[in-house]
């Protein structure tokens, strides 16, 4: 996940990802894959990918917005037997910011 700062230089965002859909997001359920840096990208590995059925349901944390679009890409990468995900991705928690893009891409 990437985003172009709007020129403050303090915006952060951060990734979760979670096993499945219609996850408990309450702040008591841990993220099964996430990446909470401040980093810019933030960049959250899921390994292992469980099987070819699972669903992932990524949620994006806007902790210090500041009026950016923020890019989400998603890379399918070779490994052992085949891959299909589905995704499902929650509304920002920040009402004013809108849903990212999503670019999905198979390496």
């Amino acid at each position: 996940m990437f985003w172009n700062d709007a020129g403050t230089g303090q915006s952060n965002y951060d990734l979760y990802i979670f096993n499945g859909t219609n996850p408990t997001v309450d702040g008591n359920h841990p993220a099964d894959h996430q990446s909470v840096s401040n980093a810019n990208p933030e960049v959250a590995i899921i390994n292992p990918v469980i099987d070819h059925t699972t669903k992932y349901t990524f949620e994006i944390v806007p902790n210090q917005p500041t009026g950016e679009t923020v890019q989400v890409r998603i890379e399918l990468l070779p490994g052992s037997g085949g891959i299909f995900a589905a995704l499902e991705v929650r509304t920002p928690r920040h009402p004013a910011l809108p849903l990212p893009n999503l670019c999905c891409a198979v390496a």
